[in-house]
C-alpha cells in the first residue's frame, strides 16, 4: 500500500507540471531568451555584400552625373522639370558670353513648350526644322546645343502662336479705313491717336458699305471670291494703291504662317465663332496703338471671313496671355 501511495503521489506531481502554461499566474516558468537569426550560408553573404557596394557605386554615380541634387540650388523649372547647376553647364558647353539666365531660360522654355505643344497636338519634326532654319539646323544640333535648343523652342512658340490665333483655312476680304488716323501729342501719354476726325468716320462708312456690298454679291451668287478680291485690290480708297504695305483680299492658309490681319482680339474673338463652310458678315477691327499709350485700341478695318477649315484658336486671348497663364500653371520659374 505505501508503494501505491508513492505512485499516486508522483503522478499528481506530473499533471500539476504539466498544467503550468508560459504567461500564467500558475506555477513557475522559465524565462524566454530572443530568438536569433540563422545565419546565412557564407555564398548569401557574399551576395549581400556585392549588393550593398553596387549600391553604393551606384548613388555615388548618381551625384557625380548630376542625377541626385540633394540640396542643390534650383536654377529654372517648369511644367514638373527642375533645371540644376550641371543642366546649365551641359548646355553653354563652349560657348562663351552665355549667361546662366540666358541658359536656364532657354531650358526652362523647353519644358514649356514641350507641355504646351503636347496638350494641344502639336508637334516639332527634324523635317519642321530643316524647312525652317535649312541645313545649318543639323550643324547646330551637333556642335552647339545651346543655339540648336534656342531655335527649337522658337519655331515650339511660332507653332503656338499660330495655334493660339487659329490654324485657319479660306478667304478674306479687307476693307482698310486707317489712313487718316494719325497720332497727336499728349501731354501725359507723348503721343496718342486720334480717330475722331470726320475723314475717319468717312472712310469707315465706306470701308463697311463697300464690303457689305460684296459681302451680299457673293451670297447672291453675283460674283465669286476671286472677282471679290480683284474689286477690293483695284478700288481707289481702300485698294493697294492706297495702302501699298498692308495686307488686302485674297486665300489664306495660317498653317503656313500666322496672318497679321488675325492677330488683334477682337478679331479673334470673331474668328472663334466660325466654324467650317461658314462665312462671317463684315466686321470692324481694333488694334493696338503700339506708340505712346500703353493699350490704347482703335479701329482700323473691316474683314470678311470664309472659314474652309479651323482649328486653335479658342483660347478667347492672345497669345501673350495665353502664355503667361500657362507659365503660372505649369510653375514657369527662372532663378537666377
Amino acid at each position: 500500500m505505501a508503494t501505491d501511495t508513492k505512485k499516486k503521489s508522483e503522478s499528481t506531481a506530473e499533471d500539476a507540471t504539466s498544467t503550468i502554461k508560459v504567461g500564467s499566474d500558475s506555477g513557475t516558468a522559465a524565462p524566454h531568451k530572443p530568438r536569433r537569426l540563422a545565419p546565412l550560408p557564407s555564398g548569401k553573404w557574399k551576395i549581400a555584400i556585392v549588393l550593398v557596394v553596387l549600391l553604393v557605386l551606384i548613388g555615388g554615380a548618381l551625384l557625380i552625373h548630376g542625377k541626385v541634387h540633394i540640396g542643390e540650388k534650383i536654377y529654372a523649372q517648369a511644367a514638373g522639370h527642375k533645371i540644376y547647376k550641371q543642366d546649365i553647364k551641359t548646355l553653354i558647353g563652349s560657348n562663351k558670353g552665355v549667361s546662366d539666365h540666358q541658359a536656364a531660360t532657354v531650358l526652362a522654355d523647353k519644358y514649356l513648350t514641350e507641355a504646351l505643344a503636347k496638350e494641344q497636338g502639336i508637334t516639332v519634326s527634324d523635317k519642321d526644322l530643316q524647312t525652317a532654319y535649312g541645313p545649318v539646323i543639323e550643324m547646330l544640333k551637333k556642335n552647339n546645343e545651346y543655339s540648336y535648343q534656342l531655335q527649337v523652342n522658337q519655331l515650339y512658340f511660332d507653332k503656338l502662336q499660330t495655334y493660339n490665333q487659329g490654324v485657319y483655312k479660306g478667304y478674306l476680304l479687307v476693307g482698310h479705313f486707317s489712313r487718316n488716323i494719325v497720332l497727336q501729342p499728349d501731354a501725359a501719354a507723348g503721343q496718342v491717336i486720334s480717330t475722331d476726325s470726320p475723314a475717319v468716320a468717312a472712310d469707315k462708312k465706306y470701308a463697311q458699305d463697300f464690303l457689305t456690298n460684296l459681302y451680299n454679291q457673293i451670297k447672291a451668287g453675283r460674283i465669286t471670291w476671286d472677282q471679290a478680291a480683284a474689286i477690293e485690290k483695284a478700288d481707289p480708297t481702300l485698294g493697294e494703291n492706297m495702302y501699298s504695305s498692308l495686307s488686302h483680299s485674297g486665300p489664306f492658309d495660317a498653317s503656313r504662317a500666322p496672318i497679321s490681319l488675325f492677330a488683334p482680339a477682337s478679331a479673334q474673338e470673331q474668328l472663334s465663332k466660325l466654324k467650317k463652310g461658314q462665312i462671317s458678315k463684315p466686321f470692324v477691327v481694333s488694334v493696338t496703338n503700339s506708340v505712346g499709350t500703353d493699350g490704347q485700341t482703335f479701329e482700323s478695318y473691316f474683314l470678311v471671313v470664309r472659314m474652309d477649315s479651323t482649328a486653335g484658336g479658342k483660347s478667347g486671348v492672345g497669345f501673350q496671355e495665353e502664355l503667361q497663364q500657362a507659365k503660372q500653371r505649369l510653375g514657369y520659374k527662372v532663378n537666377v
